[in-house]
């Protein structure tokens, strides 16, 4: 009996080791986009070629600490040029230098694939941004991020959660004063 649960230990151990990390994807496009004079991959300049690249931005929360791989394909049309960088706190089209923490033109695979990895902090907010090469540089892409969970979208402050109460509560007492008035 002992064995037998050594055993049926041991290989759930391995299962859990062995199990891909978790992934989340999204599609959009650039297509129409608005433009920006983006960014090198470095972060530490403004690009002479990409002056008026069209740009997609996801907002992502990270809720835990941890390594994520953030993969960017290009799909329609096929292979366009696209590439990838991440902010953090805020991003402002005016000024893409502010914040940025990573950034990547042609992964493994090369142009129409833009991939890096980061270890973001817990219970902070980032922002994904999904633009071209060149100006010419637009189109339909798929990403990616593997890695803990992320949550996609902005994650309000707490004040904000309790703002949001304070007005709840208000109304709940405005309908409740109204049944007690038509029932009297």
């Amino acid at each position: 009996m002992r064995a037998t649960l050594r055993l049926a230990t041991a290989a759930l151990a391995l299962a859990v080791a062995a199990a891909p990390a978790a992934a989340q994807s999204y599609s959009a496009t650039t297509v129409g986009a608005p433009t920006f004079n983006r960014q090198l991959g470095a972060c530490a300049g403004l690009s002479g070629v990409g002056t008026a690249v069209r740009f997609h931005v996801q907002p992502i929360w990270s809720a835990t600490a941890g390594l994520r791989t953030f993969t960017s394909v290009a799909t329609s049309p096929l292979n366009w040029d696209n590439y990838l960088f991440l902010y953090s706190a805020a991003w402002n089209p005016a000024t893409p230098l502010v914040g940025c923490l990573a950034g990547n033109d042609d992964g493994p695979l090369g142009i129409g694939q833009s991939q890096f990895t980061f270890n973001m902090i817990a219970n902070t907010q980032y922002f994904l941004v999904t633009t071209g090469f060149a100006n010419s540089d637009a189109g339909a892409f798929t990403n990616t991020i593997t890695g803990s969970p992320v949550t996609l979208g902005v994650v309000p402050e707490p004040s904000t959660y309790a703002l949001m109460a304070t007005g709840l509560a208000g109304l709940a007492g405005v309908v409740r004063r109204r049944r007690a008035y038509t029932t009297a």
